[in-house]
């Protein structure tokens, strides 16, 4: 069995050129309706290069939402001339509402005569757990060969009359995209490289066996592969 300490999910949403109009957000009116609309307690404006986007972008930290009579965490909301980036502490569908009520309000404040859809070219999602599992992290290096190398490397490292301890610390996967949607590739739209990360969480001993796991998809296929790894690993 495994318990679930915390449960984050970021969205990005990029957009076609032109979609999104900031000289109508940076606007004061604008920029408080968003506020307002989510509680948010700062409101940052970002000019390159600590915006990724040229344009610069406006940052909004610390808000809420309501969903289901309970609220949750927006750690943050960055609106960029092409992309839209939301951090929920919930999961995606608590992160799509957040986005279904940003883009009613967005349409709202456009002052185009013939307003965008606002419809996304693509959404890409990263979900990280912290988990705790029932079997301990060593059991995804198991295998003679992998134990031999931690003996040696314990030998080795052992100095000044100390025996050191070998543990490993993370498992990493990169995830590439090959054969990309023509809209995508008209739109000169890529999908960088991702990482699938296993790790020990930070700040805890090794006997608590807890996890801090990163995957590129969706909550629910985030939870999918908890339940591959407790399955994989945990008969071990």
């Amino acid at each position: 069995m495994r318990r679930i300490d915390s449960l984050h999910v970021v969205q990005i949403r990029l957009f076609r050129n032109d979609e999104i109009l900031l000289s109508d957000l940076r606007l004061e009116n604008s920029i408080q309706t968003i506020q307002r609309l989510f509680s948010f307690k700062q409101v940052v404006p970002l000019q390159a290069p600590v915006a990724a986007d040229p344009q610069g972008a406006i940052a909004f930290i610390s808000g809420e939402v309501a969903d289901k009579d309970k609220a949750y965490e927006i750690d943050r909301l960055i609106i960029e001339s092409r992309r839209i980036v939301i951090g929920v502490a919930s999961s995606s569908d608590v992160a799509n509402a957040v986005f279904a009520r940003l883009k009613a309000s967005m349409i709202e404040l456009d002052k185009r005569e013939i307003k965008p859809a606002y419809s996304p070219l693509v959404m890409t999602e990263e979900t990280t757990t912290v988990v705790n599992f029932d079997f301990p992290f060593t059991n995804l290096f198991d295998g003679e060969p992998f134990r031999n190398l931690s003996e040696g490397l314990s030998s080795i490292s052992s100095k000044c009359g100390a025996k050191a301890t070998i543990v490993p610390s993370s498992m990493h996967f990169r995830v590439s995209y090959d054969d990309l949607p023509e809209g995508l590739r008209k739109n000169n739209v890529n999908l960088v490289d991702k990482d699938i990360a296993i790790e020990l969480r930070v700040n805890t001993d090794i006997g608590e066996r807890m996890y801090f796991i990163s995957s590129p998809v969706s909550t629910d296929c985030h939870l999918e592969l908890l339940s591959l790894i407790e399955k994989t690993f945990g008969k071990i």
